[in-house]
């Protein structure tokens, strides 16, 4: 299916499309006022050398010959691209007297009964304009006018070439200014849509700026306006809820988890009854580590707290957290490699920072086999940097991928690894509180590539210390 164009494209074709049918209706009605008024033009020229002539032959009747001759020369004198002829002829058609154009052959008399200022006629003479003719009649004969309509003919060319010229020109004007002024209409669309992009669950305070025209696109503002506050005011109710539960949650945990150390320090239970105390004992540490996940997660998502934003160097923060997880890792016999490409200073909090990739190097520690590979990169770029951590572990499959980032998800992989599925969700959250993103690059059975993108900063250089919750590939 063709992708439709966008709305400027079409406004402006469609303010081209009637400009160019107003514009060519305005000029063909104009061509044919002027064109009009060149024959008139030419037609009151004729009429008026009828006249004259039909004058000078009746103040002098006994020699017409002479009267057409000197009424021709005379006309000759003052233009001579009017080429005039005159022919007198007798009532019977015989030929009289003619000079100018029609000298020695008059035109042919038309059939049927003619009167004076007849209709004028087009003449073909076999030049390259025609002539304008018009015969009249009476008691004693006919006479005949005829005049060149070069002049008439030329300058109705010319406008007509002229208007021909106009109308592409004008069409591409039109499109032009069309062009202008579907963007300035939709310009406050664009900037109410970049406004609403930058809008997300980190950033529900920002608001669209109005005009202050309190048109349409004011009111539509306004509207998108009062739908955010309700939005961020509901978001802000469950984010308060869940932080207030995972609290309630973790206290009772805690004792609970403290009672079961303490029974099974103080107690000699039997192998069985201690084995499944240890049981519940992992289970409700796995409980007390989701729900720190979920008050992580929870203030992730309220975004940066101003007062802890400084400057951060991700090579510090980046090689201490590899520092950490070296001995975890050769553990399991999977090589550490850390291949930074220089440093890049981003604006954040170290804390969060250094909780985000350590969940991603615990998870990839977690789910590469013994005897795999690890290996995590730094690149500072123009605008951006980019921390790197590539694993030869599970991967996953297309599916799985497009999932790897929702809450308590879990692949097939890991069936039997522990986890709650936040690891992902969280390090995502905590990327975009700094205004980055994660991307993830997997195949099933190939490993999986984290790369983690932070706009970069100029700035003095702090950190601080974190640890990690996470699962590899959100399971």
């Amino acid at each position: 299916m063709a992708r439709p164009l966008p709305i400027r494209i079409r406004w402006t074709l469609l303010f081209a499309s009637v400009m160019a049918a107003i514009l060519a209706a305005a000029l063909g009605y104009i061509y044919s006022k002027v064109e009009r008024r060149f024959s008139d033009e030419a037609a009151l020229m004729l009429a008026s050398l009828m006249t004259e002539v039909r004058e000078e032959i009746t103040r002098n009747p006994t020699d017409p010959g002479r009267v057409v001759e000197e009424f021709v020369g005379h006309v000759a004198r003052f233009d001579r691209k009017l080429r005039v002829g005159v022919a007198i002829l007798g009532p019977d058609g015989t030929p009289r007297a003619s000079a100018g154009t029609l000298a020695g052959h008059p035109l042919p008399l038309p059939q049927g009964p003619r009167r004076a200022g007849d209709a004028i006629s087009l003449l073909d003479l076999g030049e390259p304009y025609p002539y304008l003719a018009q015969v009249s009649q009476d008691a004693l004969g006919f006479l005949q006018v005829v005049i060149y309509a070069q002049r008439y003919e030329r300058a109705a060319k010319q406008f007509r070439h002229l208007i021909e010229g106009m109308i592409p020109l004008s069409i591409l004007l039109t499109g032009v200014v069309g062009w202008w002024l579907s963007g300035q209409t939709l310009q406050p669309i664009v900037a109410i849509t970049a406004a609403a992009r930058r809008i997300s669950a980190e950033h529900l305070s920002e608001r669209i700026r109005l005009r202050g025209t309190r048109d349409e696109l004011d009111q539509l503002a306004c509207t998108l306006n009062d739908m955010l506050a309700r939005i961020e005011e509901g978001v802000q109710r469950l984010r308060s809820f869940s932080v207030h539960a995972a609290h309630q949650l973790r206290s009772p945990i805690l004792r609970l988890r403290s009672r079961l150390d303490v029974a099974l320090d103080g107690n000699d239970f039997p192998e069985a009854e201690r084995d499944l105390l240890g049981d519940v004992l992992r289970e409700v540490e796995d409980l007390g580590c989701l729900v720190d996940g979920m008050m992580r997660l929870s203030r992730s998502e309220a975004g940066l707290d101003p007062e802890r934003v400084s400057a951060v160097s991700l090579l510090e923060v980046v090689e201490s957290t590899v520092e950490f997880f070296e001995p975890i890792a050769e553990t399991k016999q999977i090589a550490v490699t850390f291949a930074p490409r220089g440093d890049a200073v981003v604006a954040g909090d170290a804390t969060w920072l250094r909780e985000l990739f350590a969940n991603l190097l615990d998870n990839a520690i977690r789910y590469t086999a013994g005897g795999g590979s690890i290996v995590v990169r730094i690149e500072s770029r123009l605008d951006d940097a980019m921390v790197e951590i590539s694993d030869t572990g599970a991967g996953m499959s297309a599916d799985e991928a497009q999932r790897a980032f929702d809450r308590f998800f879990r692949g097939r992989a890991t069936v039997n690894t522990p986890g709650s599925g936040l690891g992902l969700a969280l390090a995502r959250e905590i990327a975009r509180a700094h205004s980055g993103e994660i991307e993830l690059e997997t195949a099933l059975g190939r490993g999986s590539t984290f790369r983690v993108r932070l706009p970069s900063r100029r700035g003095s250089l702090g950190s601080s210390p974190a640890c990690a919750v996470g699962h590899h590939h959100a399971f």
